[in-house]
């Protein structure tokens, strides 16, 4: 189906929706136009986003029924928490109890639930129907480009752009300081409407005339009421004249006429405050005050009232979804802050158009001179859940990067190149439509399609593409901080996701048919007692499985292109996070755990699953630097349950292995400056020394001994027999091949014998110029 049809189809869901709620509530007539805007916009946005990421999933070498699994598994998630964002901004509304703000909230989350529910299966369904007319990239998609540039420019001068782009949208803001709110009255009808123009005629041909009259209402004599506005009401500030009549069944009413305003108070202004004057001022029977100006009153002070209860339901719910989304506490509030700031600015301008005056000969009405009193308080609702809309879409892709990378300003140039094309379509396409209720006649439609335009527009050029880079890359690896209390929380109840490891073609099959590479994960136990999902890229045939860990500090993500390359050969890799890495929910901050847990419990229950998985192939285990290590030590304590080993820079870091006497110097007294920052800070700080990431004082502390002495102790078998710290040998107890893979430049390899009775064993001498880690 053309994507131009999909959209006649959600429309008719969400007015179905409506007509199912209108049996519930009353659903005012303006809620049709809102749900045109909001459907269309939303489907549009989310259909946007499924499509480019399932084109992007191809590009990654999926076929198409993968690649349309993937993109429900990562975008789906991402259109469940923006859908969820957006209601929740909306539910804001439900908090007031004008029947017309409950109308409009309904509205809005049935477009919402009905334009979300499509995105998750009727895009993907139609992708596997008509995904071959999709134009799929021949290659992944570069990670540089426009807006990773942009991005990179901005993190160079991010104290300049953060402090200049709020200073500019809190300038934008302070015309709303003097707003004025008004009804509706004759001025905001089209001059083609037939009753304005009989008011116009009666002004014209009748001068002098007043405002409509603030009554008084009660169950008393007319005398009674006369009386009363002679002796009482005549003599308050603004009063014209009073007249009291009969209306019958005992009810009398008195007729309180105003001044005409002067100065730059209006009309309005001076009935609003006759009304509060006569309150203030009662009689001494029952009455009610009521007219225009008293329902204006009213309504202002039942929003004042409601108004924060109402910003607290949205900055509450929106707080802690995007807190489930992403594990940080400072991230949420960063997002409330600069979306207030987007709208303070939107509300700016409509102050200078419509209350002012400006641009009103260009858009074509007459100037009311007021703000609709409605109008902010939807602006606010809708608006506020567009711009979060656009949010998660671009925090999103940054987490998922910064899972993948551990780097911060990294993952916000993927984030913002990953997802800038998106949101800039997505804005531009609910710019166009909201564009054509800009030329709509009623002043209070104008309002908010204007208001609309300005709000996307400021948050899709000013907040995402300057702000947000910029504040990001000043917070560093705050913005992913969380007490720990919080931090447990996100453990058990935050929605995790995991981006698959990219896959690509693999090597002609014996028919000359391409052969896919598949990508897939396996959930195991971890030292911390969590569980980490590998992900195994496999390979063509029956050929060996690698388990292969990372660096410290390193996400297992980062090694994804060297299993491509392995799996091209027919070698199925699997590629291990550490905890408190890359996929590891662990908190390295406090977790427990050192050599010993890893090699007896991490290396030993993967190991365990990759064997159930893989019956009968070839398993080696294998890793970079300290993954090297491990691995090695696993190979040592467990000889018959593995088939070889392969290291990548994986040498010791002992001190004495360096020739230098100023290196040896170096990482003796780094390594052990290491043990004592871990041992006083509860964990190593990594990330603020730019080494090895945050990881448990325990661990760091057993590098640090190997360092010092180069000797292992683990799990009740003493490695410190099986090692010889002067030639870095490790005695093998049995015989097994060992597979050594190093750089040229910076490692040799020779092959010796250690004392071991009948075995062999390949040894890594270390000649690198820098500790392993």
């Amino acid at each position: 189906m053309p994507r131009s049809c999909r959209w006649p189809a959600r429309s008719r869901r969400s007015l179905l929706a409506l007509l199912g709620f209108s049996y519930v509530v009353g659903i005012d007539s303006n809620a049709i136009s809102i749900t045109t805007i909001m459907g269309l916009g939303l489907s549009i946005d989310y259909a946007l986003l499924v499509v480019s990421r399932y084109r992007e999933e191809r590009g990654n070498g999926l076929p198409g029924e993968n690649a349309a699994s993937r993109t429900v598994a990562a975008a789906g998630r991402t259109v469940c928490f923006s859908a969820l964002t957006v209601a929740a901004a909306l539910s804001g509304l439900l908090a007031f109890k004008t029947e017309m703000f409950h109308a409009f909230a309904i509205a809005g989350i049935s477009v919402i639930v009905v334009a979300g529910a499509a995105a998750l299966t009727l895009v993907p369904a139609l992708l596997g129907l008509a995904g071959r007319w999709v134009r799929v990239p021949t290659k992944p998609l570069p990670d540089d480009g426009f807006f990773s540039r942009v991005a990179r420019g901005t993190q160079r001068v991010a104290p300049l752009v953060a402090v200049g782009v709020a200073a500019l949208l809190l300038l934008a803001g302070t015309p709303f300081l003097g707003v004025k709110f008004g009804g509706v009255d004759a001025s905001t009808l089209p001059k083609s409407a037939e009753s304005r123009q009989v008011v116009e005629v009666q002004e014209d041909r009748f001068p002098g005339g007043d405002a409509d009259p603030v009554q008084v209402v009660a169950e008393v004599s007319r005398a009674t009421m006369a009386d009363y506005g002679d002796d009482v009401v005549a003599d308050l500030p603004g009063v014209d004249r009073v007249e009291a009549r009969a209306v019958g069944n005992g009810v009398a009413v008195l007729d309180v006429h105003t001044e005409a305003a002067t100065g730059d108070e209006t009309d309005e202004e001076v009935g609003e405050r006759v009304v509060r004057d006569i309150r203030d001022h009662p009689a001494d029977f029952t009455s009610h005050v009521t007219g225009s100006a008293a329902l204006l009153v009213d309504m202002k002070k039942e929003i004042g009232d409601r108004l924060p209860i109402g910003l607290g339901i949205i900055a509450l719910t929106t707080f802690v979804l995007l807190f489930l989304m992403t594990g940080s506490l400072f991230i949420p509030l960063k997002a409330i802050v600069m979306d207030v700031l987007s709208l303070g600015a939107t509300f700016g301008m409509l102050v200078l158009v419509f209350q002012e005056g400006h641009l009103s000969g260009l858009l074509n009405f007459d100037p009311p001179g007021s703000l609709d009193l409605f109008v902010p308080i939807l602006v606010f609702a809708f608006a506020f859940g567009l711009s979060m809309d656009y949010e998660v879409f671009l925090l999103s892709r940054i987490k998922e990067a910064y899972d993948a990378t551990g780097d911060n300003r990294r993952a916000v140039q993927l984030g913002l190149q990953r997802s800038g094309r998106i949101i800039t379509s997505a804005a531009l396409l609910i710019i166009v439509v909201c564009a054509g209720f800009v030329s709509a006649d009623l002043v209070m439609i104008k309002q908010m399609g204007l208001a609309m335009c300005v709000a996307v527009a400021v948050d899709a050029t000013f907040v995402r593409c300057l702000l947000v880079p910029a504040t990001m890359s000043l917070l560093g690896q705050a913005n992913w901080w969380a007490p720990r209390w919080l931090f447990r929380v996100h453990q058990r109840l935050g929605l995790h996701e995991h981006p698959a490891t990219p896959t690509v073609a693999g090597p002609p099959a014996r028919d000359g048919e391409p052969v896919a590479v598949g990508a897939s994960r396996q959930l195991v136990p971890t030292a911390a007692g969590h569980d980490v999902p590998p992900q195994v890229i496999t390979g063509n045939g029956e050929g060996p499985v690698l388990l292969f860990w990372p660096a410290l500090g390193v996400p297992a993500g980062y090694y994804a292109r060297f299993g491509e390359a392995l799996a091209r050969h027919g070698v199925t890799v699997a590629l291990a996070d550490l905890p408190g890495q890359g996929d590891s929910t662990v908190d390295a901050r406090y977790a427990d755990y050192g050599y010993a847990e890893l090699v007896d419990t991490d290396l030993a229950a993967a190991v365990a699953a990759l064997r159930e998985r893989f019956r009968g192939r070839r398993l080696l285990v294998g890793g970079n630097s300290i993954g090297g290590q491990l691995a090695v030590l696993y190979a040592a304590k467990h000889p018959g349950e593995v088939d070889g080993v392969v290291l990548v820079a994986a040498g010791t870091v002992y001190f004495a292995g360096f020739t230098a006497v100023q290196r040896r110097l170096a990482v003796l007294g780094y390594s052990q400056f290491v043990a004592a920052v871990s041992a006083v800070a509860g964990h190593w700080p990594g990330d603020r020394f730019d080494f090895g990431g945050r990881q448990p004082a325990r661990l760091m502390r057993d590098w640090a001994r190997n360092a010092r002495s180069g000797q292992y102790r683990l799990g009740g078998v003493d490695y410190d027999q099986l090692s010889s710290p002067g030639s870095g040998c490790l005695r093998w107890p049995s015989p097994s091949p060992v597979t050594t893979w190093l750089p040229r430049r910076r490692w040799t390899t020779s092959a010796a014998s250690c004392a071991a009775p009948g075995s062999t064993a390949g040894t890594t001498r270390r000649t690198a110029s820098h500790p392993a880690t």
